[in-house]
């Protein structure tokens, strides 16, 4: 089996997997499957689409505003300063 007929083989798999309505287990052992391999070759696959944007053109990027704190956290070399000088 060539590269190419392996991989029309397993894309084949993973539509009749969807088709079927049958959980991944229940699928490959009807077909004689691992359910490991049909699961790497449901991820190769997915992988290979196209991602699409999350929202109207911002291609998976929203906006962040942020807000200032009340009582900030201390910075973290500030803090170890006082936790050493609590000791002295």
């Amino acid at each position: 089996m060539t590269k190419d007929e392996k991989i029309a083989y397993w894309r084949q798999q993973v539509e009749r997997f969807r088709a079927s309505g049958l959980s991944v287990k229940n699928y490959c052992a009807q077909e004689g499957i691992a359910v490991a391999t049909l699961h790497y070759w449901r991820k190769r696959f997915a992988d290979a689409v196209e991602p699409r944007p999350m929202f109207n053109g911002t291609e998976g990027f929203l906006p962040v505003t942020r807000k200032r704190l009340a009582n900030p956290p201390l910075r973290a070399g500030l803090a170890k300063r006082l936790h050493w000088a609590s000791f002295s």
